[in-house]
């Protein structure tokens, strides 16, 4: 309980049919309340549960069970004064029915538990990532760690740049099949800015799949390198930036270059990175 910090999600103990028959088993989400050992500790469980006579049970709440929680932690200490000095502190129904508190309406109670659960998790996740860092600095570790942590760096870039490069290749196969196998279809005299007419013409349908075949071998170029030779990938990006450059100067078409070699470009700024 104290290591999930009052919200129970996992159990590493089971109880038998027996135990089972001696325990109050909570089937569904409630509020407890701890009164005996860890007195005043607040707990939630959320998975099934048996639950002894060291807790209460909160019934019927009128009352947002996250909120309460949270206030009920705060209010942990002021049960101290049901105990005498140098004595165990235990709590009882009547003296936690009795303790009169102030809350705000429903739909507040349920917006103050947002705020509280989201600051906790932020709070779980910096102690966690200081809890890493402190291990990270330790001196037996850190040249391991570090090493670690570049070998993982490397393997994430590989495989932006290897998702990145299969996107430039499906573009080529994409365009192929502009070229080669849907010569006269609106998309390809949309994204070539040719008219039907022109691509009728039997001359630009002849010229349209040869490069067709070029684009297509790119791209199979491109698949090849990624899982076999990549050390290719590199000069096959520099090529098809320098044809797009080349093309996008010959027609007076700006747009070229990043339409073509949009993706090369950046697959191209990885692989010097990398």
């Amino acid at each position: 309980m104290t290591k999930q910090d009052g919200k129970i999600y996992f159990l590493r103990q089971r109880l038998s049919k027996e135990g089972q028959s001696k325990t109050r088993v909570l089937k569904t989400k409630h509020l407890l309340l701890s009164i005996a050992a860890t007195v005043g500790k607040p707990v939630i469980n959320y998975v099934k549960i048996g639950v002894h006579d060291g807790f209460l049970i909160f019934l019927d709440p009128k009352f947002d069970l996250n909120f309460m929680f949270q206030w009920l932690e705060l209010f942990r200490p002021y049960w101290n004064r049901y105990g005498q000095p140098g004595s165990q502190i235990n709590l009882n129904t009547d003296i936690v029915q009795n303790q009169k508190i102030y809350i705000p309406k429903l739909e507040e109670q349920t917006q103050i538990s947002n705020i509280l659960e989201l600051t906790d998790n932020l709070i779980t996740v910096n102690q966690r990532e200081l809890k890493m860092l402190r291990r990270l600095l330790n001196p037996g570790t850190c040249i391991i760690s570090v090493k670690f942590f570049n070998l993982k760096r490397m393997l994430n870039m590989t495989y932006l740049i290897n998702i990145l490069s299969i996107l430039v290749a499906i573009e080529f196969f994409y365009i192929m099949y502009l070229e080669t196998f849907a010569t006269q279809s609106k998309t390809t005299g949309r994204v070539f800015g040719m008219s039907s007419e022109k691509l009728a013409d039997k001359n630009i349908q002849t010229l349209f799949k040869n490069q067709g075949i070029y684009n297509g071998l790119l791209g199979i170029g491109i698949i090849y390198s990624v899982f076999l030779l990549p050390s290719m990938l590199l000069p096959i990006m520099i090529y098809i930036i320098a044809v797009a450059l080349y093309g996008s100067f010959s027609s007076g078409n700006k747009s070229i270059v990043f339409k073509q070699a949009g993706l090369a470009m950046v697959v191209t700024l990885l692989l010097l990175l990398h």
